[in-house]
């Protein structure tokens, strides 16, 4: 099965990822800040993304089975601003329709 893990990085993120691997699936893990952080895992690539942008969740998902948000409501330490997590629900709602995902899990 191949994940999209919005949020790979992060503390619950990695969870999902070591979990996800364990399991055999394949990982694609988003962040919006690749330069900024390491993969969890040499299986994992991490690929820059908006969780809050349909748009962007859409190509990034097209061809997953399934998508996890694991997305923390808190900036980052570079000064990105904290994401909304009522924009990352209609940007999920709108951009899994639009890439056929019909699968997807919120964890915190």
């Amino acid at each position: 099965m191949k994940l999209v893990v919005f949020g790979a990085t992060g503390n619950v993120g990695q969870r999902v990822v070591a979990e996800a691997l364990g399991r055999g699936h394949e990982v694609v893990g988003v962040v919006r800040d690749p330069e900024a952080v390491q993969s969890p895992d040499k299986r994992v690539r991490l690929v820059k993304g908006d969780a809050t942008n349909p748009d962007s969740v859409a190509k990034i998902a097209r061809g997953a089975d399934a998508v996890v948000s694991a997305i923390s409501p808190r900036p980052n330490t570079r000064g990105l601003p904290a994401p909304s997590l009522p924009a990352n629900s209609r940007a999920l709602i709108k951009g899994l329709r639009d890439a056929g995902v019909k699968r997807v899990l919120y964890v915190g």
